[in-house]
């Protein structure tokens, strides 16, 4: 027997008959679906859009609060008229984040203050 013959009686095989075949003519095998529900990017998705939704959440939450007693504090400042206290405790609630930054910097409020005055008041 040559080495050709050889070769071709190694990948020959029985089929359900008893008669032989070779591997050539068999079908390619299918790749095989694991199915798991916490694996793969499919999962590693729904698990960072579950977070994204919830820090987007609490950003949204964290937007709209307002310190205590903000009113109190633009109301107390001294040499400022009415309507620019107002216009600027309006401007405070419309943008809660200068509001909270505003609040939060005891020493400098009259020199935020007087920036947004001089900015929007032509005096």
């Amino acid at each position: 027997m040559s080495l050709n013959a050889n070769f071709l009686n190694l990948h020959r095989c029985a089929d359900d008959n008893g008669a032989t075949t070779s591997s050539a003519s068999r079908p390619s095998r299918r790749a095989r679906i694991i199915e798991s529900h916490g694996d793969g990017l499919v999962a590693a998705l729904d698990r960072d859009s579950e977070r994204l939704s919830n820090a987007i959440e609490e950003a949204a939450k964290g937007e709209k609060t307002l310190p205590e007693g903000l009113f109190e504090t633009v109301d107390n400042l001294p040499g400022f008229e009415h309507d620019q206290k107002s216009f600027h405790f309006a401007y405070l609630v419309n943008s809660p984040h200068v509001a909270r930054a505003f609040n939060s910097c005891p020493m400098i409020k009259i020199t935020w203050f007087s920036r947004f005055v001089s900015d929007n008041f032509h005096v």
